[in-house]
């Protein structure tokens, strides 16, 4: 709605997928779900060494980010 004009730096950090100990009801993985908001910048690393570059990266980024990370991880 703003056509580009209002960046909006900001990281949204959130667990994601299975996890020790948990039910099914508890380990969903809402990658798709957030990434089918327009503008939203979805990211969910594979490893810890992922993770670290793209929550860098994120952090630097001007648009708004959803960092899901695997509670294993």
């Amino acid at each position: 709605m703003s056509a580009g004009q209002i960046s909006v730096p900001i990281v949204f950090r959130g667990p994601n997928g299975a996890a020790a100990g948990v039910g099914a009801q508890h380990s969903h993985c809402y990658a798709a779900w957030y990434g089918s908001c327009p503008g939203l910048k979805v990211l969910a690393p594979y490893s810890s060494e992922d993770a670290r570059g793209l929550l860098k990266a994120a952090i630097r980024d001007p648009d708004p980010v959803v960092f899901l990370e695997n509670e294993l991880l």
